[in-house]
Protein backbone atom coordinates (compact mmCIF):
# COMPACT_ATOMS: atom_id res chain seq x y z
CA UNK A 1 0.00 0.00 0.00
CA UNK A 2 2.96 2.48 1.06
CA UNK A 3 4.89 2.09 -2.73
CA UNK A 4 4.02 4.88 -4.75
CA UNK A 5 5.72 3.64 -7.67
CA UNK A 6 3.42 0.72 -8.07
CA UNK A 7 0.52 3.07 -7.51
CA UNK A 8 1.09 5.20 -10.44
CA UNK A 9 2.08 2.29 -12.74
CA UNK A 10 -1.08 0.43 -11.72
CA UNK A 11 -3.15 3.19 -12.54
CA UNK A 12 -1.75 4.42 -15.67
CA UNK A 13 -1.81 1.18 -17.14
CA UNK A 14 -5.48 0.42 -16.04
CA UNK A 15 -7.07 3.24 -17.31
CA UNK A 16 -5.41 2.78 -20.50
CA UNK A 17 -6.66 -0.18 -20.67
CA UNK A 18 -10.07 0.39 -19.56
CA UNK A 19 -10.66 3.40 -22.05
CA UNK A 20 -11.00 0.90 -24.58
CA UNK A 21 -14.36 -0.12 -23.26
CA UNK A 22 -15.53 2.82 -20.91
CA UNK A 23 -18.96 1.35 -20.66
CA UNK A 24 -17.45 -1.99 -18.70
CA UNK A 25 -15.15 -0.14 -16.87
CA UNK A 26 -16.89 2.28 -15.01
CA UNK A 27 -18.01 -0.25 -11.61
CA UNK A 28 -14.25 -1.24 -11.76
CA UNK A 29 -13.10 2.33 -11.81
CA UNK A 30 -15.50 3.13 -8.94
CA UNK A 31 -14.12 0.40 -7.03
CA UNK A 32 -10.80 1.77 -7.59
CA UNK A 33 -12.31 5.39 -6.40
CA UNK A 34 -13.74 3.94 -3.47
CA UNK A 35 -10.35 1.87 -2.19
CA UNK A 36 -8.10 5.26 -1.98
CA UNK A 37 -10.70 7.02 -0.92
CA UNK A 38 -10.44 4.55 2.21
CA UNK A 39 -6.68 5.49 2.16
CA UNK A 40 -8.09 9.14 2.64
CA UNK A 41 -9.25 8.51 6.03
CA UNK A 42 -6.34 6.50 6.82
CA UNK A 43 -4.49 7.68 9.64
CA UNK A 44 -0.90 7.17 8.80
CA UNK A 45 -0.12 10.38 7.14
CA UNK A 46 2.17 8.82 4.29
CA UNK A 47 -0.76 6.71 2.75
CA UNK A 48 -3.68 9.91 3.45
CA UNK A 49 -1.28 11.44 0.50
CA UNK A 50 -1.00 8.07 -1.74
CA UNK A 51 -4.81 8.40 -1.58
CA UNK A 52 -4.96 11.91 -2.28
CA UNK A 53 -2.51 11.52 -4.80
CA UNK A 54 -4.11 8.42 -6.62
CA UNK A 55 -7.59 10.27 -6.60
CA UNK A 56 -5.83 13.40 -8.55
CA UNK A 57 -3.74 11.15 -11.00
CA UNK A 58 -7.08 9.14 -11.98
CA UNK A 59 -9.18 12.40 -12.56
CA UNK A 60 -6.10 13.87 -14.28
CA UNK A 61 -6.41 11.01 -16.18
CA UNK A 62 -9.85 11.69 -17.02
CA UNK A 63 -9.37 15.37 -18.07
CA UNK A 64 -11.08 16.27 -14.53
CA UNK A 65 -8.51 18.95 -14.05
CA UNK A 66 -9.83 20.80 -11.67
CA UNK A 67 -11.28 18.20 -9.66
CA UNK A 68 -7.43 16.44 -9.84
CA UNK A 69 -5.62 19.88 -8.51
CA UNK A 70 -8.31 19.73 -5.48
CA UNK A 71 -7.20 16.23 -4.42
CA UNK A 72 -2.98 17.53 -5.38
CA UNK A 73 -3.66 20.38 -3.14
CA UNK A 74 -4.92 17.91 -0.15
CA UNK A 75 -1.03 16.49 -0.05
CA UNK A 76 0.80 17.29 2.57
CA UNK A 77 4.04 16.20 1.26
CA UNK A 78 5.24 18.74 -1.54
CA UNK A 79 7.96 16.53 -2.36
CA UNK A 80 5.96 13.72 -2.97
CA UNK A 81 7.73 11.69 -5.88
CA UNK A 82 5.24 12.59 -9.04
CA UNK A 83 2.92 15.02 -7.98
CA UNK A 84 4.57 17.77 -8.74
CA UNK A 85 5.26 16.59 -12.64
CA UNK A 86 1.37 16.10 -12.24
CA UNK A 87 0.79 19.37 -11.21
CA UNK A 88 3.19 21.12 -13.79
CA UNK A 89 1.12 18.54 -15.77
CA UNK A 90 -2.48 20.13 -15.48
CA UNK A 91 -0.64 23.85 -16.13
CA UNK A 92 0.50 22.89 -19.31
CA UNK A 93 -2.73 21.67 -20.17
CA UNK A 94 -3.87 25.13 -18.71
CA UNK A 95 -1.31 26.92 -20.70
CA UNK A 96 0.33 28.23 -17.83
CA UNK A 97 3.57 27.55 -19.02
CA UNK A 98 5.56 29.41 -16.44
CA UNK A 99 4.04 27.76 -13.73
CA UNK A 100 3.95 24.48 -15.67
CA UNK A 101 7.67 24.57 -16.04
CA UNK A 102 8.66 25.70 -11.97
CA UNK A 103 6.61 22.34 -10.96
CA UNK A 104 8.78 20.22 -13.34
CA UNK A 105 11.85 21.87 -12.72
CA UNK A 106 11.06 20.72 -8.93
CA UNK A 107 10.35 17.23 -9.98
CA UNK A 108 14.02 17.03 -11.11
CA UNK A 109 15.38 18.92 -8.23
CA UNK A 110 13.73 16.01 -6.37
CA UNK A 111 15.24 13.58 -8.50
CA UNK A 112 11.14 12.39 -8.44
CA UNK A 113 9.48 11.07 -11.72
CA UNK A 114 12.62 12.47 -13.98
CA UNK A 115 11.23 10.77 -16.95
CA UNK A 116 7.72 11.76 -16.76
CA UNK A 117 9.14 15.31 -15.93
CA UNK A 118 11.81 15.38 -18.42
CA UNK A 119 8.94 14.66 -21.21
CA UNK A 120 6.58 17.16 -20.06
CA UNK A 121 9.33 19.86 -19.55
CA UNK A 122 10.62 19.02 -23.27
CA UNK A 123 7.09 19.34 -25.02
CA UNK A 124 6.37 22.88 -22.79
CA UNK A 125 9.39 24.13 -24.18
CA UNK A 126 8.40 23.21 -27.82
CA UNK A 127 4.67 24.12 -27.42
CA UNK A 128 5.38 27.73 -26.04
CA UNK A 129 7.96 27.81 -29.12
CA UNK A 130 11.14 28.66 -27.01
CA UNK A 131 13.25 26.39 -29.05
CA UNK A 132 16.30 27.65 -27.51
CA UNK A 133 15.64 26.62 -23.89
CA UNK A 134 14.60 22.95 -25.67
CA UNK A 135 18.07 23.23 -26.85
CA UNK A 136 19.43 24.21 -23.92
CA UNK A 137 17.61 21.15 -22.39
CA UNK A 138 18.89 18.82 -24.84
CA UNK A 139 22.45 19.23 -23.42
CA UNK A 140 21.64 17.03 -20.19
CA UNK A 141 21.67 13.76 -21.33
CA UNK A 142 19.41 12.36 -19.31
CA UNK A 143 16.85 15.26 -20.71
CA UNK A 144 17.56 14.48 -24.11
CA UNK A 145 16.96 10.52 -23.38
CA UNK A 146 13.67 11.18 -22.67
CA UNK A 147 12.88 13.26 -25.95
CA UNK A 148 10.18 11.65 -28.11
CA UNK A 149 11.42 10.78 -31.83
CA UNK A 150 9.10 13.83 -32.67
CA UNK A 151 11.37 16.32 -30.63
CA UNK A 152 14.28 14.71 -31.52
CA UNK A 153 14.30 15.09 -35.15
CA UNK A 154 12.56 18.74 -34.56
CA UNK A 155 15.89 20.10 -33.13
CA UNK A 156 18.15 18.19 -35.80
CA UNK A 157 16.28 20.37 -37.93
CA UNK A 158 16.43 23.39 -35.82
CA UNK A 159 19.99 22.95 -35.74
CA UNK A 160 20.36 22.23 -39.14
CA UNK A 161 22.03 18.89 -38.27
CA UNK A 162 20.43 16.62 -41.40
CA UNK A 163 23.35 14.22 -40.51
CA UNK A 164 21.59 13.76 -37.15
CA UNK A 165 17.86 13.86 -38.61
CA UNK A 166 18.48 11.25 -41.05
CA UNK A 167 20.14 8.88 -38.17
CA UNK A 168 17.20 9.38 -36.60
CA UNK A 169 14.96 7.82 -39.13
CA UNK A 170 17.22 5.12 -39.21
CA UNK A 171 18.29 3.96 -35.83
CA UNK A 172 14.75 3.21 -35.68
CA UNK A 173 14.50 0.90 -38.36
CA UNK A 174 17.33 -0.60 -37.31
CA UNK A 175 16.84 -1.02 -33.43
CA UNK A 176 13.44 -2.16 -33.98
CA UNK A 177 15.08 -5.05 -36.11
CA UNK A 178 14.22 -8.39 -34.70
CA UNK A 179 14.74 -12.34 -36.41
CA UNK A 180 10.58 -13.36 -36.23
CA UNK A 181 9.60 -9.65 -37.84
CA UNK A 182 12.53 -9.30 -40.31
CA UNK A 183 11.75 -12.85 -41.83
CA UNK A 184 7.74 -12.08 -42.13
CA UNK A 185 8.56 -8.79 -43.65
CA UNK A 186 10.91 -10.73 -46.12
CA UNK A 187 8.78 -13.36 -46.44
CA UNK A 188 5.24 -10.81 -48.24
CA UNK A 189 8.13 -9.23 -50.00
CA UNK A 190 9.15 -12.19 -51.78
CA UNK A 191 5.20 -13.36 -51.84
CA UNK A 192 4.38 -9.99 -53.53
CA UNK A 193 7.35 -9.93 -55.48
CA UNK A 194 7.42 -13.17 -57.48
CA UNK A 195 3.47 -12.34 -58.05
CA UNK A 196 4.48 -9.00 -60.10
CA UNK A 197 7.26 -10.91 -61.64
CA UNK A 198 4.72 -13.69 -62.77
CA UNK A 199 2.68 -11.35 -64.17
CA UNK A 200 5.32 -9.53 -66.68
CA UNK A 201 5.47 -13.36 -68.58
CA UNK A 202 5.64 -12.02 -72.03
CA UNK A 203 8.75 -10.17 -72.07
CA UNK A 204 9.84 -10.66 -68.22
CA UNK A 205 11.94 -7.85 -66.40
CA UNK A 206 15.51 -8.80 -65.34
CA UNK A 207 15.92 -8.83 -61.38
CA UNK A 208 18.62 -6.80 -61.16
CA UNK A 209 16.26 -3.55 -62.59
CA UNK A 210 13.34 -4.86 -59.70
CA UNK A 211 15.25 -5.03 -57.23
CA UNK A 212 17.23 -1.79 -58.32
CA UNK A 213 13.48 -0.89 -58.10
CA UNK A 214 12.74 -2.76 -54.90
CA UNK A 215 15.94 -1.08 -53.32
CA UNK A 216 14.88 2.83 -54.46
CA UNK A 217 10.97 1.94 -53.13
CA UNK A 218 12.90 1.42 -49.76
CA UNK A 219 15.37 4.38 -49.73
CA UNK A 220 12.76 7.00 -50.94
CA UNK A 221 10.17 5.57 -48.35
CA UNK A 222 12.44 7.50 -45.62
CA UNK A 223 11.66 10.90 -47.00
CA UNK A 224 7.97 10.84 -45.73
CA UNK A 225 9.61 12.05 -42.28
CA UNK A 226 10.77 15.41 -43.47
CA UNK A 227 7.51 15.87 -45.26
CA UNK A 228 5.42 15.11 -42.40
CA UNK A 229 7.88 17.03 -40.23
CA UNK A 230 6.86 19.93 -42.15
CA UNK A 231 3.25 19.62 -42.44
CA UNK A 232 3.62 19.54 -38.05
CA UNK A 233 6.68 21.96 -37.89
CA UNK A 234 5.89 24.78 -40.13
CA UNK A 235 2.57 23.94 -41.02
CA UNK A 236 0.88 22.72 -37.63
CA UNK A 237 -1.46 20.43 -40.12
CA UNK A 238 -1.83 16.54 -38.44
CA UNK A 239 -4.41 14.61 -36.76
CA UNK A 240 -6.02 16.58 -33.82
CA UNK A 241 -10.13 14.30 -34.24
CA UNK A 242 -11.85 17.07 -35.91
CA UNK A 243 -13.29 15.40 -38.29
CA UNK A 244 -12.64 17.96 -41.15
CA UNK A 245 -9.30 18.39 -40.35
CA UNK A 246 -8.60 14.57 -39.78
CA UNK A 247 -9.85 13.88 -43.57
CA UNK A 248 -8.06 16.51 -45.27
CA UNK A 249 -5.12 15.77 -43.23
CA UNK A 250 -5.37 11.62 -44.40
CA UNK A 251 -5.98 12.94 -47.93
CA UNK A 252 -3.05 15.74 -48.33
CA UNK A 253 -0.64 14.76 -45.00
CA UNK A 254 -1.03 10.82 -45.88
CA UNK A 255 -2.11 10.53 -48.94
CA UNK A 256 -0.28 13.17 -51.02
CA UNK A 257 3.07 12.23 -49.39
CA UNK A 258 3.08 8.50 -49.56
CA UNK A 259 2.12 8.34 -53.29
CA UNK A 260 4.52 10.82 -54.18
CA UNK A 261 7.19 9.42 -52.08
CA UNK A 262 6.25 5.76 -54.25
CA UNK A 263 5.85 7.25 -57.78
CA UNK A 264 9.72 8.46 -58.00
CA UNK A 265 11.46 5.08 -58.15
CA UNK A 266 9.32 4.45 -61.23
CA UNK A 267 9.80 7.73 -62.62
CA UNK A 268 13.72 7.55 -62.21
CA UNK A 269 13.37 4.11 -63.90
CA UNK A 270 11.53 5.36 -66.78
CA UNK A 271 13.97 8.31 -66.97
CA UNK A 272 17.64 6.98 -66.41
CA UNK A 273 17.12 2.90 -67.84
CA UNK A 274 15.49 1.21 -71.46
CA UNK A 275 13.62 -1.37 -69.46
CA UNK A 276 10.15 -0.20 -69.43
CA UNK A 277 9.23 -1.35 -73.18
CA UNK A 278 5.84 -2.83 -72.72
CA UNK A 279 2.77 -1.46 -71.13
CA UNK A 280 2.91 -3.87 -68.33
CA UNK A 281 6.26 -2.86 -67.05
CA UNK A 282 4.91 0.37 -65.98
CA UNK A 283 2.78 -1.28 -63.33
CA UNK A 284 5.57 -4.04 -62.82
CA UNK A 285 7.70 -1.06 -61.69
CA UNK A 286 5.39 0.83 -59.74
CA UNK A 287 4.52 -2.07 -57.79
CA UNK A 288 7.99 -3.23 -56.61
CA UNK A 289 8.94 0.43 -56.06
CA UNK A 290 5.48 0.57 -53.51
CA UNK A 291 6.09 -3.00 -52.41
CA UNK A 292 9.59 -1.43 -51.34
CA UNK A 293 7.86 1.53 -49.18
CA UNK A 294 5.67 -1.63 -47.57
CA UNK A 295 8.62 -3.55 -46.81
CA UNK A 296 10.38 -0.63 -44.89
CA UNK A 297 6.74 0.04 -43.29
CA UNK A 298 6.24 -3.36 -42.30
CA UNK A 299 10.38 -3.53 -40.68
CA UNK A 300 9.24 -0.75 -38.72
CA UNK A 301 6.20 -2.59 -37.82
CA UNK A 302 6.92 -5.64 -36.67
CA UNK A 303 8.35 -5.87 -33.26
CA UNK A 304 8.26 -8.46 -31.13
CA UNK A 305 4.91 -8.16 -30.07
CA UNK A 306 2.93 -7.31 -33.60
CA UNK A 307 3.42 -10.47 -34.90
CA UNK A 308 0.09 -11.08 -35.03
CA UNK A 309 -0.61 -8.56 -37.95
CA UNK A 310 1.95 -10.14 -40.22
CA UNK A 311 -1.05 -11.38 -42.18
CA UNK A 312 -2.76 -8.47 -42.03
CA UNK A 313 -0.25 -6.38 -43.37
CA UNK A 314 0.47 -8.89 -46.18
CA UNK A 315 -3.52 -8.60 -46.97
CA UNK A 316 -4.34 -5.18 -46.54
CA UNK A 317 -1.48 -2.64 -46.74
CA UNK A 318 0.56 -3.93 -49.07
CA UNK A 319 -1.87 -4.66 -51.57
CA UNK A 320 -3.13 -1.05 -50.74
CA UNK A 321 0.12 0.63 -51.71
CA UNK A 322 1.03 -1.59 -55.18
CA UNK A 323 -3.06 -0.89 -56.11
CA UNK A 324 -2.68 2.66 -55.45
CA UNK A 325 1.01 3.06 -57.44
CA UNK A 326 -0.29 1.23 -60.08
CA UNK A 327 -3.07 3.45 -60.74
CA UNK A 328 -1.22 6.24 -60.68
CA UNK A 329 1.71 4.27 -63.17
CA UNK A 330 -1.65 3.34 -64.97
CA UNK A 331 -2.15 7.23 -66.62
CA UNK A 332 1.37 6.72 -68.35
CA UNK A 333 0.06 3.46 -69.50
CA UNK A 334 -3.35 4.74 -71.63
CA UNK A 335 -1.21 7.91 -72.05
CA UNK A 336 1.13 5.74 -74.43
CA UNK A 337 -0.40 3.12 -75.56
CA UNK A 338 -4.71 4.08 -75.50
CA UNK A 339 -5.21 7.85 -75.40
CA UNK A 340 -4.42 9.52 -79.22
CA UNK A 341 -4.55 13.33 -78.21
CA UNK A 342 -5.08 13.47 -74.21
CA UNK A 343 -2.11 15.14 -72.62
CA UNK A 344 0.14 12.24 -70.27
CA UNK A 345 0.51 14.83 -67.71
CA UNK A 346 -3.40 15.70 -67.13
CA UNK A 347 -4.46 12.18 -67.22
CA UNK A 348 -1.02 11.40 -64.30
CA UNK A 349 -2.57 14.24 -62.40
CA UNK A 350 -6.06 12.75 -62.80
CA UNK A 351 -5.06 9.42 -61.26
CA UNK A 352 -2.53 10.96 -58.80
CA UNK A 353 -5.75 12.85 -57.20
CA UNK A 354 -7.42 9.66 -57.14
CA UNK A 355 -4.68 7.47 -55.45
CA UNK A 356 -4.32 10.22 -52.75
CA UNK A 357 -8.08 10.29 -51.90
CA UNK A 358 -8.80 6.82 -51.97
CA UNK A 359 -5.25 6.66 -49.94
CA UNK A 360 -6.59 9.15 -47.60
CA UNK A 361 -10.10 7.76 -46.99
CA UNK A 362 -8.67 4.27 -46.13
CA UNK A 363 -6.41 5.61 -43.00
CA UNK A 364 -9.11 8.17 -42.37
CA UNK A 365 -11.62 5.66 -41.39
CA UNK A 366 -8.96 3.02 -39.48
CA UNK A 367 -7.50 6.29 -37.46
CA UNK A 368 -11.29 7.98 -37.16
CA UNK A 369 -12.84 8.61 -33.82
CA UNK A 370 -15.82 8.26 -32.59
CA UNK A 371 -18.78 7.50 -35.63
CA UNK A 372 -15.81 7.82 -37.68
CA UNK A 373 -14.08 4.39 -35.96
CA UNK A 374 -17.23 2.71 -35.97
CA UNK A 375 -17.60 2.74 -40.24
CA UNK A 376 -13.77 1.38 -40.16
CA UNK A 377 -15.07 -1.06 -41.77
CA UNK A 378 -15.23 1.19 -45.00
CA UNK A 379 -11.43 0.65 -45.46
CA UNK A 380 -12.12 -2.92 -46.03
CA UNK A 381 -14.26 -1.99 -48.91
CA UNK A 382 -11.89 0.50 -50.50
CA UNK A 383 -9.09 -1.61 -50.41
CA UNK A 384 -11.66 -4.65 -52.06
CA UNK A 385 -12.56 -2.02 -54.90
CA UNK A 386 -9.12 -1.04 -55.53
CA UNK A 387 -8.37 -4.52 -55.65
CA UNK A 388 -10.37 -5.27 -58.18
CA UNK A 389 -9.21 -2.14 -59.83
CA UNK A 390 -5.94 -2.97 -59.94
CA UNK A 391 -6.76 -6.52 -61.46
CA UNK A 392 -8.76 -4.46 -64.20
CA UNK A 393 -5.41 -1.98 -64.98
CA UNK A 394 -3.26 -4.94 -65.06
CA UNK A 395 -5.59 -7.01 -67.53
CA UNK A 396 -5.53 -3.45 -69.61
CA UNK A 397 -2.01 -2.91 -69.75
CA UNK A 398 -1.29 -7.00 -70.87
CA UNK A 399 -3.82 -6.70 -73.78
CA UNK A 400 -1.89 -3.68 -74.83
CA UNK A 401 1.69 -5.26 -74.96
CA UNK A 402 3.70 -5.02 -77.53
CA UNK A 403 5.43 -8.92 -77.26
CA UNK A 404 2.24 -10.21 -76.98
CA UNK A 405 2.36 -13.91 -78.29
CA UNK A 406 -0.38 -16.33 -77.78
CA UNK A 407 1.99 -19.58 -77.39
CA UNK A 408 3.27 -17.52 -74.38
CA UNK A 409 -0.40 -17.19 -73.43
CA UNK A 410 -1.37 -20.90 -73.40
CA UNK A 411 1.40 -21.48 -70.85
CA UNK A 412 0.28 -18.26 -68.36
CA UNK A 413 -1.41 -20.20 -65.96
CA UNK A 414 -3.60 -18.72 -63.32
CA UNK A 415 -2.24 -17.04 -60.12
CA UNK A 416 -4.81 -18.48 -58.00
CA UNK A 417 -2.97 -21.05 -56.84
CA UNK A 418 0.01 -19.29 -56.36
CA UNK A 419 -1.66 -16.58 -54.09
CA UNK A 420 -3.29 -19.28 -52.34
CA UNK A 421 -0.50 -21.50 -50.84
CA UNK A 422 1.13 -17.94 -50.81
CA UNK A 423 -1.69 -16.39 -48.10
CA UNK A 424 -1.81 -19.78 -46.46
CA UNK A 425 2.31 -19.45 -46.41
CA UNK A 426 1.74 -16.67 -44.67
CA UNK A 427 -0.64 -17.73 -42.12
CA UNK A 428 1.33 -20.73 -41.36
CA UNK A 429 4.84 -18.43 -40.75
CA UNK A 430 2.58 -16.35 -38.37
CA UNK A 431 1.60 -19.54 -36.42
CA UNK A 432 4.93 -20.64 -35.85
CA UNK A 433 6.55 -17.47 -35.56
CA UNK A 434 3.22 -16.65 -32.56
CA UNK A 435 3.93 -20.39 -31.13
CA UNK A 436 7.95 -19.65 -30.91
CA UNK A 437 7.60 -16.10 -28.94
CA UNK A 438 4.34 -16.47 -26.94
CA UNK A 439 3.24 -20.82 -26.68
CA UNK A 440 1.14 -22.67 -28.96
CA UNK A 441 -2.24 -22.11 -26.77
CA UNK A 442 -1.39 -18.21 -27.44
CA UNK A 443 -0.63 -19.48 -30.95
CA UNK A 444 -4.06 -21.91 -31.63
CA UNK A 445 -6.47 -19.60 -30.38
CA UNK A 446 -5.12 -16.59 -32.67
CA UNK A 447 -5.16 -19.05 -35.31
CA UNK A 448 -8.78 -19.52 -35.35
CA UNK A 449 -8.98 -15.63 -35.29
CA UNK A 450 -7.25 -15.05 -37.98
CA UNK A 451 -9.28 -17.69 -40.00
CA UNK A 452 -12.78 -16.09 -38.90
CA UNK A 453 -11.33 -13.18 -39.96
CA UNK A 454 -9.61 -13.10 -42.72
CA UNK A 455 -11.03 -15.53 -45.10
CA UNK A 456 -13.42 -14.08 -46.85
CA UNK A 457 -10.50 -11.18 -47.43
CA UNK A 458 -8.42 -14.14 -48.77
CA UNK A 459 -10.80 -15.74 -51.04
CA UNK A 460 -11.82 -12.16 -52.75
CA UNK A 461 -7.99 -11.65 -53.42
CA UNK A 462 -7.04 -15.05 -54.70
CA UNK A 463 -10.35 -14.82 -57.24
CA UNK A 464 -9.84 -11.14 -57.85
CA UNK A 465 -5.68 -11.00 -58.76
CA UNK A 466 -5.42 -14.78 -59.31
CA UNK A 467 -7.56 -14.89 -62.31
CA UNK A 468 -7.02 -12.46 -65.66
CA UNK A 469 -8.90 -12.47 -69.25
CA UNK A 470 -6.24 -11.80 -71.43
CA UNK A 471 -7.24 -10.72 -75.35
CA UNK A 472 -4.82 -8.54 -77.72
CA UNK A 473 -5.95 -5.53 -78.07
CA UNK A 474 -8.72 -5.34 -75.56
CA UNK A 475 -8.93 -2.41 -73.46
CA UNK A 476 -11.81 -1.92 -71.10
CA UNK A 477 -12.89 1.40 -69.58
CA UNK A 478 -12.08 1.10 -65.72
CA UNK A 479 -12.22 4.27 -64.71
CA UNK A 480 -13.54 7.92 -65.92
CA UNK A 481 -11.44 10.20 -68.04
CA UNK A 482 -12.16 7.08 -70.46
CA UNK A 483 -9.40 5.46 -68.74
Amino acid sequence: PSNLDLHYTYISLYLQISSQDQQQSRPQLQKLIDSYRSFVINPDPRLRDIGNYCLGLIQSIGKEYISAMHFFTLVTDSNLKYLNNSIGFIYLQWLEYQKAERFFQKEIDNQGNLKGAYVNLSQLCFVSQNYRALEELSKNKAAYDNFSFFLKRFLAIYQLNFFRYYYLLIAPIWNNLNFAGTLGAIFIALLWFFYSRKLDFFEPEKYSYLLLCFVLGMFFSLLCYPLYDFYHFHLNFQLNGLWFNDLMYCIFGIGFIEELVKIIPLLLMIRFTRQLNESVDYLIYASISALGFATTENLIYFDALSLSVVHGRALTAVVLHLSLTSLIAYSLVFSRFQAKKKSYKSAFMFTFLLAMVFHGLYDYFLLGHGIIASLSVLSIVILLFLAQVYSKILTNSLNQSSFFDEIKLLHFKSLTFYLMYAFSGIILLEYVLISISFGASYANQHLVYTGLTSYLIIIYLTIALGKFRIEKSRWKKVLLYGM
